[in-house]
């Protein structure tokens, strides 16, 4: 009997959904109230940049958190209460972009695997051939 890993699932899942999101609007956190709907965008956290800038090219090169759920506090200000990151253990979702050649993509990693990331691009999903 074959048994299926439910949290892989879910994790598939994830990526499916957010391949719907990454060819829409996406917008960083601390501007989503100019948006007329969250619910159809994808907010990452622009309130650090998780690139680790070592040679000049990199500084084009962007690597943000997911917003995966906000609330509003009574004095309207917006609080980030999970990342997609949260969601499954060892799992990290990150948006990259890159502004000099105006790339965007969610990359999907697994930490016990150092290997190949799922890379999410214009509402398709692959694994990258580079770690």
């Amino acid at each position: 009997m074959m048994h299926a890993n439910y949290d892989t699932m879910l994790m598939l899942g994830m990526v499916q959904h957010l391949m719907t999101k990454i060819p829409g609007q996406v917008l960083p956190f601390s501007r989503h109230f100019n948006a007329p709907n969250t619910n159809d965008l994808l907010l990452y956290d622009d309130r650090q940049d998780l690139m680790q800038h070592q040679y000049p090219y990199d500084y084009h090169q962007h690597k943000y958190n997911l917003v995966c759920d906000f609330m509003i506090e009574d004095d309207d200000n917006p609080v980030i209460i999970d990342t997609y990151n949260d969601l499954f253990e060892g799992i990290t979702f990150t948006l990259v972009t890159n502004d000099m050649i105006n790339d965007m993509f969610i990359e999907v990693r697994c930490e016990a695997d150092k290997g190949r990331p799922i890379i999410i691009r214009n509402g398709k999903w692959y694994v990258s051939m580079f770690g």
